[in-house]
C-alpha cells in the first residue's frame, strides 16, 4: 500500500519533510516474492536552505526488504 506518495519535481518547507511518505514495491527472488519498502528522500533548495526538493525514485532509501517469512 502506498501512502503519502509526493511528486518528484515538488518543493517543501521544513516541517513538511519531517513528514514521512513510504512506497512499496514488488519483486521476486529466486521464485519468492518479496515487498520493498522506500522512504521518499529530499535535497536542500539551491538558493534557499529553508526549501527542500523532492528526490526521483531512484535516489529514494530502501529501508527493508520483506519476503513472507523474514525481513
Amino acid at each position: 500500500m502506498e501512502q503519502g506518495r509526493l511528486e518528484v519535481t515538488a518543493t517543501f518547507n521544513n516541517n513538511e519533510v519531517l513528514n514521512p511518505s513510504f512506497e512499496l514495491s514488488h519483486g521476486v527472488d529466486q521464485g519468492v516474492q518479496y515487498r520493498d519498502l522506500y522512504l521518499q528522500t529530499y535535497q536542500r533548495g539551491a538558493n534557499d536552505p529553508n526549501v527542500w526538493v523532492a528526490q526521483p525514485r531512484e535516489q529514494w532509501h530502501c529501508l527493508a526488504r520483506v519476503y513472507p517469512d523474514r525481513l
